[in-house]
């Protein structure tokens, strides 16, 4: 039987450019990308040396899955060596996604028919070269996601930890040996960070 990959997310940006407030800046020099998103002036767009980012589930996310986003959570910070992100235990009242300085984790019982070859996505915002706001939203509209690894579903841990990555400013990267491939075929398991994942992440954090 052939087994069919499907993409498992885009990821859309929205930048917000700082001025310069002093007549002598200069223009911020490029950063090689390590698999992550730059910005304008090619540096590399990440949380930074921020406090944690505050992660809110929705109120429609299952608490089933809740194990699964914060072993995605804990795998990258072993990974990074400290904390990165800061889980809130209570979801938030049930909302739709939009830049409001909050970042959500969305179940997504409808979606947009022109995106169904997605399984989720995530919406990051930045300042310069921080991220200031990442919406995760995961595609319960036109997929069969769990946790049971069958061959009819999409891996719910796997899903997560690519989408976590996202939030960290990674972007695709396509070589099968990475948790950041655009393809998540149902049924197949990709819970754990390859090497290349561990070196682009700790070349940034």
């Amino acid at each position: 039987m052939t087994v069919t990959k499907l993409l498992a997310c885009v990821i859309f940006i929205f930048l917000v450019l700082t001025a310069a407030h002093c007549s002598n800046s200069s223009t911020p020099s490029a950063q090689d990308a390590c698999g992550f998103v730059q910005n304008t002036y090619g540096q590399r767009v990440s949380l930074k040396n921020a406090p944690p980012i505050k992660l809110y589930f929705d109120a429609n996310f299952p608490t089933q899955y809740y194990a699964d986003v914060k072993t995605g959570i804990q795998t990258w910070e072993t990974a990074i060596g400290h904390k990165v992100f800061d889980l809130q235990p209570e979801p938030l009242p049930a909302s739709t996604p939009s830049q409001d300085g909050v970042s959500v984790i969305y179940w997504m019982e409808s979606w947009d028919p022109t995106l169904a070859s997605e399984q989720a996505n995530t919406t990051i915002y930045w300042d310069g070269d921080q991220i200031t706001e990442a919406d995760m939203k995961f595609d319960a509209a036109n997929y069969t996601i769990s946790d049971n690894s069958t061959s009819t579903s999409v891996d719910m841990a796997s899903l997560a930890l690519h989408e976590l990555g996202h939030v960290l400013g990674l972007k695709h990267d396509d070589p099968d040996q990475s948790v950041m491939d655009a393809y998540l075929s149902d049924g197949f398991e990709r819970r754990t960070l390859y090497s290349v994942d561990v070196s682009h992440i700790q070349c940034e954090y």
